[in-house]
C-alpha cells in the first residue's frame, strides 16, 4: 500500500514548480479555479488526475470569462535537445479535455535552476 503522505523527491519537485507557476499569475487578472494533486492508492487513481494540473479563469475587460488549463513540468535539463514530458495517450487526453471544455491547454516547462526558481520557462 502506498502512503499518500510519503512523497517522493520528484513529487516534491513537481509541487514546488506548480507553486512557482501559480505565483506567475496575478490574482487581479487570474482566478485559480482548479488545482489537481496526483493522489493514488496503489494503482488506483482518480480520473481527474489525468487532466492538466490547473484551470484558470482570466478576467477580461468586457466581463467575458476565459478559461484555460496549464500542465506543469520541471526538468533539471533537456535531453538530446528535447523534453520527455508525456506519452502520446496523455497528450491525447489533454486535447480531449480542452476540446470538451472549450479551453486551451498550455504546458509550462521549467528547465534548470530549481523547481521553485527555474532558470528558463518555455
Amino acid at each position: 500500500m502506498t502512503n499518500p503522505f510519503d512523497e517522493s523527491e520528484n513529487v516534491k519537485k513537481g509541487y514546488l514548480f506548480e507553486q512557482w507557476v501559480v505565483g506567475q499569475f496575478p490574482v487581479s487578472k487570474f482566478l485559480l479555479q482548479e488545482w489537481r494533486s496526483d493522489k493514488h492508492f496503489g494503482d488506483i487513481y482518480p480520473t481527474s488526475s489525468r487532466n492538466p494540473d490547473m484551470v484558470f479563469r482570466m478576467f477580461a475587460p468586457e466581463r467575458h470569462k476565459t478559461f484555460f488549463a496549464v500542465e506543469c513540468k520541471w526538468r533539471a535539463k533537456t535531453y538530446d535537445g528535447g523534453i520527455d514530458w508525456a506519452s502520446k495517450d496523455k497528450r491525447i487526453t489533454y486535447n480531449k479535455f480542452g476540446t470538451k471544455l472549450k479551453m486551451s491547454i498550455h504546458v509550462a516547462f521549467g528547465i534548470g535552476g530549481s523547481p521553485d526558481k527555474p532558470k528558463r520557462l518555455i
